[in-house]
């Protein structure tokens, strides 16, 4: 049975979370920004003192992770049902498990993983710079036109640029973008930080911008800056040509992220 941790049990949940701190990197990253005094945020554990299984609530987002998948499925869709989730995500292996319990209606989404230890040599551009809150609202209204983000969110620039104003000025997210004539036509960046790992989201370039190199520009640059602070890149993707970019700068796949939505029948 699942308990939920407090201060007293951070070290051990952290100690065992940075055993695998690539495919933690939200369990990570979410606990060493939010911490646990909060009412959107929960972690259990299935044992306070040799944990083997692990559960964080964000929001209306649920996460496992298992280094031994003794854990009962069943006792996780209750916190699923208890919390009303929109998206519970976890690693392959985890989700075979739980796929005895899920319904096989709702929608399931999977992401092949990858990550960058070392970067392989690839043609740098000077109109690479690193984005400040004042590009904020050029990056939004540049998002709001790549179609392939459509399934995520609608972008409501007035809304949103207040949002990425405030992540560029503390520095919980990190921009690498190409700029020409005042539009953002290029973008990568952090869409999660931690102090060991960051995943690389929100790759982009204009429809009438591409094939000119500028994806492996704004991703290489980014990634450089990570791995000068000994941060390990890590990324998520699911389009062929988007994998043989971030293979040729030196991602290595390492495994499978699944999203199961319950709500989606």
């Amino acid at each position: 049975m699942f308990k939920m941790i407090s201060e007293e049990h951070l070290p051990v949940t952290m100690a065992f979370l940075k055993k695998d701190p690539d495919l933690n990197l939200f369990f990570i990253g979410d606990i060493e920004q939010f911490g646990l005094q909060n009412d959107f945020m929960q972690v259990w554990l299935d044992d306070l003192q040799t944990p083997h299984s692990a559960l964080l609530r964000y929001r209306k987002n649920l996460l496992l992770y298992s280094d031994d998948m003794s854990f009962s499925p069943k006792e996780i869709l209750g916190y699923i049902q208890r919390y009303d989730v929109d998206c519970f995500s976890c690693g392959e292996q985890v989700f075979e498990k739980m796929k005895s319990v899920l319904d096989p209606a709702c929608k399931v989404k999977d992401c092949d993983m990858a990550k960058m230890t070392k970067i392989e040599p690839f043609q740098d551009s000077p109109l690479v710079i690193k984005a400040t809150p004042k590009d904020a609202r050029a990056i939004v209204e540049s998002l709001c036109k790549i179609s392939e983000f459509a399934d995520y969110r609608l972008i409501d620039p007035d809304a949103e640029t207040p949002i990425y104003q405030k992540r560029l000025q503390s520095n919980e997210t990190y921009h690498f973008i190409i700029k020409a004539n005042g539009r953002v036509i290029a973008n990568a960046n952090t869409s999660a930080i931690s102090s060991v790992s960051a995943m690389i989201g929100g790759v982009f370039t204009l429809p009438e911008c591409r094939n000119k190199g500028y994806a492996t520009a704004v991703v290489g640059r980014l990634c450089s800056f990570l791995l000068e602070q000994k941060i390990t890149p890590i990324l998520f993707f699911e389009n062929p040509k988007a994998a043989s970019i971030y293979h040729h700068l030196g991602f290595k796949d390492f495994g499978k992220w699944f999203m199961y939505f319950p709500k989606s029948k």
